[in-house]
């Protein structure tokens, strides 16, 4: 059972300034964010306004469902998790999102100024394509974990 000093409930857009704030702090030492997004390249203020503006953009995905912990003493947002659920999209969905997706990994306006292109290529675009090759976005799992179940569910039968 978790604490009483802290609950679980749904982030909303009004929550973006804290939430940038605690990915700012949980990432600050990770190794490849520093590769990609390297903070002495970037600045303070720009990596703020690139996270801000990736995170609204995220609330206008249905599949996308953000929760957070509160300390309830002080409201101060101690975490937050961004989780997909499964969601089928439209054929015009689907081809706007391919664009988008396509748009990001391309274009350079897309990312803070300072990025590390090469860096974002290289973990973003091997990401993508482990992701397309293996993630059934409509099931949110993986397709080689579905083969498996299903396999082991013919061997119990």
């Amino acid at each position: 059972m978790a604490p009483e000093n802290f609950t679980l409930s749904n982030c909303t857009p009004d929550d973006v300034p804290s939430m940038v704030e605690v990915s700012l702090r949980a990432f600050a030492n990770d190794p490849l964010n520093q590769i990609t997004l390297p903070r002495e390249v970037i600045g303070e203020a720009e990596l703020r306004r690139w996270t801000t503006q990736f995170l609204h953009s995220l609330f206008d995905k249905p599949e996308i469902h953000f929760y957070k912990v509160t300390e309830t003493t002080t409201g101060t947002l101690a975490a937050w998790i961004r989780c997909a659920f499964p969601h089928v999209l439209n054929e015009e969905e689907s081809q706007k999102r391919k664009k988008e997706k396509d748009a990001k990994l391309k274009d350079k306006s897309f990312w803070p100024k300072g990025a590390n292109f090469d860096g974002i290529d290289a973990k973003f675009g091997t990401l993508g394509q482990l992701k397309e090759k293996y993630c059934d976005d409509t099931q949110t799992y993986c397709k080689s974990s579905t083969a498996h179940l299903q396999n082991e569910e013919m061997a119990h039968t």
